[in-house]
């Protein structure tokens, strides 16, 4: 994973990634931009790590679980948008690796969990 990290300031598929965020137990997720009709987007990537047994299995499960609640009427308010998923080929370490990739709507503020642990009722 942390050959991961390590990808800021590259470019996957039209997205560049700006900055790392955060890892978690699938993988990592970065900060990224992308040109869209003149005008930079952002997002957030996450990236799964491939060495981990599952990963792929794991990253369907997650489209999965967007595309089905995505199909609720004004579910844009309650969850984090999937726009896109792919598998991209990047060298890694001197070696071609295909990573599966997720393009989440990117929230400031942090993850769920830090943002959670600062809730006070």
């Amino acid at each position: 994973m942390e050959e991961l990290k390590q990808l800021a300031g590259r470019t996957i598929n039209g997205y560049y990634l700006e900055k790392y965020l955060s890892k978690g137990s699938y993988g990592v997720v970065f900060r990224a931009t992308k040109r869209i009709r003149g005008r930079n987007l952002m997002f957030a990537l996450k990236l799964f790590d491939i060495s981990r047994p599952g990963a792929l299995d794991d990253r369907n499960a997650e489209v999965n679980a967007y595309r089905a609640v995505s199909r609720y009427p004004d579910c844009q308010q309650y969850i984090v948008c999937m726009y896109d998923s792919f598998t991209s080929k990047l060298r890694i370490e001197g070696r071609e690796t295909d990573i599966p990739v997720i393009v989440l709507e990117y929230m400031g503020g942090g993850d769920l969990a830090t943002l959670a642990s600062n809730y006070k009722r």
